[in-house]
């Protein structure tokens, strides 16, 4: 029998346990029930079979047992007891990279084999799933592989920098290559690092790493084109006319099926590996991320500061630089009037720049030169002229084109890269370090031609992926059908179709450029005064990278109008470009011509161009048809404009099948399917517009650069694009009209249809830029003053109870139920969240300024002198004593909140602006960088662990898992302050689950603590996956409470029931259809403070439900009360009342209701840090579906 057949057969059998014991769970009474181990190890059983499927299975079986007997031996799994037990089998490569493959699916066979009988042996398989995926097996290799070993061997040192993907393609490679040669994984190995040693050169360039698949991309586009002279022709045949009439048909024919060809090309082409060296290996670099722009007005200037300072601190790296390149705007004349004032406007936010982060920036303006193309002054070659210039300068000093070079330009020389960038766009967090990963790698290194003027091999440029930005996707109704906007941290891979052809992706104008490359090849040596998009000629004659794990934001336009124009310059510049795929860029000697790559994608987006105009003239010509041939070359014309949208709809209906249709969003208008359904049919009423627009550049440019010679380097920016509204009548509403009488009077049924979208459109074409305009919710003046007066409630809880005594530390709880209790205890959540309740006691003016210092000074110096671990509080501490309280464990997400909270109180003290304050935001500081969260966090499942047992200093077995939990709020500070690597936060869990019309995503107990808790000080911003995650655990929460008919907000809380200290017990209560936990269920006890924590999103329905809560007696001289249990009950006719507060649930409470009354003011606070302002973009997240 196989190994996948074996596999199989206990699959089945776990099955048939699991659906027996749904049938008669009294039969599996006393053993472990199989609902909780059987998800896990029948997906550990068959990803080893998915691993035997693609790799095949040789040598496997012995090694299946081998794992088999280790789980008989061993109860738990361990790294040393792993290296130990397989130390002296001498595995393979292959066998090193199935072994994790094969050790879950063991455990899952032991499992079959021992249950029910075996118990023990269950329960420690069971545990041991879970155990395995702390093992670093990617670190295993090296003592369990001997070509693992010679492979670290490598003269350059490069191997053990590089990525574990980039490491794990290079162990493939040797497994393939060994068997080929018919040799041992390690005598292939030293075969290549003897050859590496004599060049003293990285092993990689002596492996057939690299492969040339040219060849098979071209083969694939001429599929394509001959697929569409079958269809053309066929086509004809069904048209019942003349096959020669094919070329015809053969343009829109090609659009009907590249949605397909392109979905069948990624099931033919696997995605090329690129290679890439570890991210943490990049410590410094230098690099000078530039923002070309047209110098801003001088009221602009503020936008500016903020713009340059996010890119800044989101992807700063030691060495970095940040220039501004920009032009004046063209004139008339060389000079302006107004060029002075914003020149000096500009220089003023360099220097506050400058003054904020300790230098780093720079200005160069270039002076206007006489254009003789566009007859007016202008900066010479716009961008490209800008970007050559600078390279010029970094490599040889050269600065006669630049008017102006302000700020700190020192090391510009030594510069090795620049990342250019428009200046609409952002980068992603920590993306620069990606985009340097990749381009450190010696695979990817330029090798430069002299012969043929341009590199030939590696890459010159490192292009990321582009995706619109959340707000710009979100401005207007057009922007937000038209893209899906949102940064995305949860692909695992992004396929590009010419980067998998031809080993060479699309330069877009913003990416990583080798500056000495780039001035030996771009320099001087292209066409002057003709070439308006540059792009793809530099992308081509450099060699363009495509990086999946680096991203940036651009924006998107707004309106049908902007869309349109940009279409319109796009079109320009690959016609204007057409030239070069005949003949070089340029008439010197050493200008490069073109790679045959390079051709293509200009007469791919040739193609693109005409294939609207190729498509409408066959539409409306079909009119005059035969009947047969008007309605087959209708479908045909109609199809080649809207497949891109049905392929899409298809694909979406297919993954998620019928109830696609019925899910709807909360935190943004569309889910996929209702955005593409919807861009279908405005596609389809833009035809028209799609025709004329592309005529026209198609005819303007060619026009200019065969007869006229002038205004080829015609351009508005993407911002005066935007502000234009001006509608011609013509294009926009007298045409589609006359087009669509004509259709009407078709008679054919397509003709008529598209009529009716076309007269549609006009509406929302002449209307454009309908802003999505989100009702601020407002708090009434009556529930103002109620919630004032709550506020100066729960502060009196701290006021009361918080004094000399305690050390000024806040009490844990105060309970009520048998005469007044003070627990004399704490935690470091309490201790923030008082601390930032201090602050807002000062902005709601129940404290004065010098009090609020006082007060926080006063526990600071508490803090500072409370025992730690590593510089972090212990769970518990005797307010008395102030000493850790048994047993001594420190929390995670417990110093998360408490740094967190620092981080917003810190920023709140700032504002004051005297010295005297400034010396305790300092203090706080101060604090803040002697507390690294990394001390938590496992490397290897890239999760924060729960805790630390301090007597042992081992991290606690269980994780925070799931990216809805309190615990996130933790992993965006330690995340925003490098403390842990970025790629943690798409670590994070995102399951999402369907419960009717809703899609939410789970977190582990489905409370309204884990959703909300870290809303106190995180933005949720509209359209973010984050937003739509609170809005669903709002609207379940109500669902859950309406249908018990009691008042909702559910969350870990205590209930009604005592302990044998008479103390109320203490637990989770949530909604189980948000709880990933499989014991989760539904239960009747609600906390104000939940009901709280959801206020600031929804304040009118937080104020009904609170009236609702006060029916029950539950107000207390401290607010309202921890809890009411209406366990047992399915009316509210009964409750009990948990009479006691919570210090940490007062304290979110008395937050949420300051930031509802104060328009997010601990939001905004701590985002204010430039550290967590850095790391924004991981909050802009798309959502899912």
């Amino acid at each position: 029998m196989t190994l996948r057949k074996l596999l199989g057969r206990y699959d089945k059998k776990l099955k048939k346990l699991y659906n027996d014991e749904r049938r008669h769970p009294e039969k599996y009474e006393d053993a472990v029930s199989v609902a909780d181990f059987y998800e896990s190890a029948s997906s550990a059983l068959k990803a080893a079979a998915g691993f035997i499927s693609a790799h095949g299975e040789k040598d496997l079986m012995p090694l299946f047992l081998l794992c088999k007997d280790f789980f008989y031996k061993n109860e738990r799994v361990t790294r040393m007891r792993l290296e130990n037990f397989f130390s002296d089998e001498k595995l393979s490569l292959f066998q090193c990279e199935a072994l994790p493959f094969l050790l879950y699916a063991a455990a899952g066979a032991v499992i079959c084999e021992s249950y029910p009988e075996k118990s023990e042996s269950v329960s420690s398989c069971v545990r041991n799933l879970f155990y395995l995926r702390t093992v670093p097996f990617d670190e295993m290799f090296y003592s369990l592989n001997p070509a693992e070993r010679c492979l670290y061997e490598d003269p350059a040192s490069v191997y053990e920098k590089m990525s574990e993907k980039t490491k794990g393609f290079y162990r493939k490679t040797v497994i393939k290559q060994a068997k080929k040669e018919g040799l041992s994984e390690e005598v292939y190995v030293r075969r290549i690092l003897k050859k590496a040693e004599d060049k003293n050169k990285h092993i990689g360039f002596f492996m057939p790493l690299v492969k040339n698949s040219r060849g098979a991309g071209f083969f694939y586009v001429a599929a394509e084109w001959f697929m569409s002279l079958l269809g053309s022709i066929a086509v004809c045949v069904i048209s019942d006319v003349s096959i020669f009439v094919f070329p015809v048909f053969i343009l829109p024919v090609y659009a009907v099926i590249r949605p397909f060809s392109d979905f069948l090309s990624t099931k033919i082409f696997s995605p090329r590996h690129v290679f890439s060296m570890d991210k943490g290996s990049i410590s410094s670099a230098d690099v000078l991320v530039t923002v070309t722009s047209i110098l801003p007005e001088k009221e602009d200037t503020e936008k500016l500061f903020s713009h340059l300072s996010d890119i800044y601190s989101s992807v700063f790296i030691k060495g970095m630089k940040l220039l501004f390149l920009a032009d004046l705007k063209s004139s008339q004349t060389p000079e302006r009037d107004t060029d002075e004032e914003n020149i000096s406007a500009v220089k003023s936010v360099i220097d506050r720049l400058n003054e904020k982060y300790s230098g780093g920036f720079s200005l160069i303006v270039r002076e206007r030169v006489f254009s003789p193309t566009e007859n007016e002054f202008t900066g010479y070659e716009r961008k490209r002229g800008a970007l050559s210039a600078l390279m010029r300068f970094i490599r040889d000093g050269n600065k006669e084109a630049f008017g102006i070079v302000y700020g700190d330009t020192e090391g510009f020389p030594e510069m090795k890269y620049v990342m250019a960038l428009d200046s609409d766009t952002n980068m992603d967090f920590d993306s620069l370090r990606g985009l340097l990963a990749t381009a450190s790698h010696p695979l990817n290194k330029p090798y430069y031609d002299s012969r043929k003027g341009r590199v030939v091999s590696g890459y010159g440029i490192f292009s990321p992926t582009v995706s619109v930005s959340l707000f710009s996707g979100m401005k207007t109704l057009f922007s937000s059908v038209f893209t899906e906007s949102g940064t995305n941290h949860y692909i695992s891979f992004v396929s590009e179709r010419n980067q998998d052809f031809f080993g060479e992706g699309i330069f877009s104008g913003k990416g990583l450029i080798d500056t000495e490359m780039f001035d030996k090849v771009c320099g001087d040596r292209f066409d002057k005064g003709r070439i308006l998009s540059h792009d793809i000629l530099e992308g081509s004659v450099l060699r363009t990278c495509f990086c999946p794990d680096a991203g940036i934001t651009d924006s998107f336009p707004s309106s049908p109008k902007s869309w349109f124009l940009r279409l319109h310059r796009w079109i320009r510049g690959d016609v204007q470009n057409l030239k070069y795929v005949f003949f070089p860029l340029g008439k010197g000697k050493q200008s490069p011509s073109l790679t045959a790559v390079g051709k293509y994608q200009l007469l791919e987006n040739f193609r693109r161009a005409l294939t609207p105009v190729t498509g409408f003239l066959l539409l409306t010509a079909s009119v005059f048809f035969s009947a047969r041939l008007s309605a087959v070359s209708a479908v045909v014309a109609v199809f080649s404009l809207i497949s891109d949208c049905l392929f899409s709809l298809i694909c979406i209906f297919v993954k998620k099948g019928l109830p696609v249709l019925f899910v709807f969003r909360r935190a943004s208008l569309f889910t996929s399917f209702q955005r593409e359904f919807i861009r279908l049919l405005l596609t389809l009423g833009a035809y028209p517009l799609f025709f004329l627009y592309s005529l026209d550049a198609v005819i303007r440019s060619a026009y200019r650069s065969l007869v006229s010679k002038k205004k080829l380097l015609s351009w508005r920016t993407a911002g005066d694009t935007e502000r234009m509204r001006n509608i011609c009548i013509f294009k926009e509403i007298v045409f589609p009209v006359l087009i669509s009488l004509l259709f009407f009077a078709s008679g054919n049924i397509i003709h008529m249809i598209t009529a009716a979208f076309i007269l549609s459109f006009i509406p929302f074409s002449v209307f454009d830029g309908i802003k999505i305009k989100k009702k601020k919710k407002e708090t009434s003046g009556e529930n103002k003053k109620v919630l004032e007066a709550l506020i100066s409630s729960m502060w009196n809880f701290f006021s009361e109870n918080v004094t000399e005594n305690e050390n000024f530390l806040p009490p844990d709880n105060i309970s009520f139920c048998c005469g007044k209790r003070v627990a004399g205890y704490t935690s470091p959540t309490n201790i923030g969240l008082y601390l930032v309740c201090i602050l807002a006691a000062a902005d709601m003016s129940l404290i004065t300024l010098s009090e609020m210092n006082e007060r926080i000074n006063k526990t600071l110096d508490t803090v500072e002198r409370l025992p730690k671990y590593k510089g972090h509080l212990y769970n518990w501490y005797n307010v008395v004593s102030a000493c850790a309280a048994p047993p001594e464990f420190v929390s995670s997400v417990d110093c998360g909140n408490f740094l967190v909270c620092l981080t917003a109180l810190k920023e709140g003290i700032y504002e004051a602006g005297t010295e005297e304050f400034n010396k305790t935001a300092r203090r706080i500081e101060r604090i803040l960088f002697s507390s690294n969260l990394s001390v938590f966090y496992d490397k290897t499942r890239e999760l924060f662990s729960i805790g630390i047992d301090s007597s042992s200093g081992q991290l606690h077995e269980s994780f925070y898992e799931h990216y809805m939990s309190e615990s996130r709020m933790g992993s965006f500070f330690a995340a925003a302050r490098r403390q842990v690597p970025a790629s943690h936060w798409s670590t994070l869990s995102r399951a999402v689950k369907r419960y009717g019309c809703l899609e939410a995503p789970l977190s582990w107990t489905g409370t309204m603590f884990e959703y909300f808790m870290p809303r106190l000080f995180m933005p949720s911003y509209e359209g973010s996956f984050h937003k739509e995650g609170l809005l669903s655990c709002l609207y379940m929460q109500r669902k859950a409470a309406r249908r018990r008919k009691i008042p909702y907000g559910m969350s870990e809380s205590a209930f009604y029931d005592f302990d044998e200290m008479k103390n109320y017990r203490y637990k989770a209560h949530g909604v189980k259809e948000l709880a990933s936990n499989r014991n989760a269920r539904t239960e009747s006890v609600i906390s104000p403070y939940s009901v709280f924590l959801g206020m600031p999103l929804d304040p009118e329905g937080a104020f009904d439900n609170l009236s609702r809560l006060s029916y029950f007696h539950t107000a207390g001289i401290y607010g309202f009360y921890e809890a009411i249990d209406f366990s047992g009950e399915e009316t509210e006719d009964k409750a009990s009342v948990v009479r006691s507060f919570m210090s940490h649930h007062v304290g979110m409470s008395m937050i949420a209701a300051v930031n509802t009354l104060k328009d997010d003011i601990f939001v905004k606070r701590f985002m204010h840090d430039i550290y967590m302002n850095s790391a924004k973009s991981l909050l802009e997240e798309k959502n899912i579906g």
